[in-house]
């Protein structure tokens, strides 16, 4: 059985955004953090991300810069994790929602 040839696709070159959105949870004052969900959306624009930020996450939320550590020892600020207290009824819990944007080029291939 022979390699096949890579055959790019140029011509169908998207270019668009991804939100990624990991959501976690703790009981009030414990530090033991589940995650419940984390989800991917695509968006056309930035603009079309800003609004969808605006409207998850509106002013007041507490929000703090998210890293991830690089090689040699470096890190770099890749995110914000959004913090709120949430309660129903007499149950209390914190929550925070892991939030990153990346601007994805996609060519589609052929083997």
């Amino acid at each position: 059985m022979g390699t096949k040839a890579l055959t790019r696709l140029d011509n169908l070159t998207k270019r668009f955004w991804e939100v990624t959105t990991t959501n976690t949870c703790s009981q009030l004052f414990r530090n033991d953090w589940t995650t419940l969900d984390r989800r991917v959306r695509r968006f056309a624009s930035l603009e079309e991300c800003q609004a969808f930020l605006t409207l998850s996450y509106p002013s007041g939320t507490k929000r703090v810069k998210m890293f991830v550590d690089l090689p040699g020892g470096e890190t770099a600020h890749i995110g914000y994790i959004y913090s709120k207290r949430n309660q129903e009824g007499k149950e209390v819990w914190n929550s925070q929602d892991w939030v990153e944007i990346r601007e994805v080029v996609s060519t589609p291939v052929l083997l």
